[in-house]
């Protein structure tokens, strides 16, 4: 008997007036798992699939940044990028930010926001390789 099975013979034998110890104890769970499945029966609102899991993933994520604020961050780095010889870290764009006369972001905030869209990568050195003249040896 899998996990939804249980959950519905246990209200099921509830509504036929069985105690509550005796369905706990021979589907071999806690009273306290009977009366969440319980309560999840009593409170559906016609919907027929009362038995089933809910997402346990949070509703919401209070610490990502809004749309706006990385689009500027990542402008600036842009902007930044496009100089020459110019820093483009995150306190670089946390300067600019205030040099535009905008609340800047935290310091970990950018740099979440540049590690997200693979600017913190840095480009490989290009190995400039040096023809030397050959030795002469003489073998006499």
């Amino acid at each position: 008997m899998n996990e939804y099975e249980k959950r519905k013979v246990a209200v099921k034998r509830y509504q036929s007036g069985e105690k509550i110890s005796s369905i706990v104890t021979s589907l071999g769970r806690t009273r306290q798992w009977f009366y969440n499945w319980l309560k999840r029966f009593e409170s559906r609102i016609d919907d027929n699939s009362w038995y089933v899991d809910e997402s346990r993933a949070p509703k919401s994520k209070p610490s990502k940044i809004d749309i706006v604020t990385e689009r500027q961050i990542l402008d600036i780095r842009n902007c930044l990028d496009a100089q020459h010889y110019a820093q483009t870290g995150a306190i670089a764009i946390q300067y600019e930010f205030r040099n535009r006369k905008l609340n800047p972001p935290p310091i970990w905030t950018i740099n979440r926001v540049i590690a997200r869209n693979g600017l913190n990568k840095v480009p490989p050195k290009v190995k400039q390789s040096h023809d030397y003249p050959e030795l002469f040896v003489s073998t006499q």
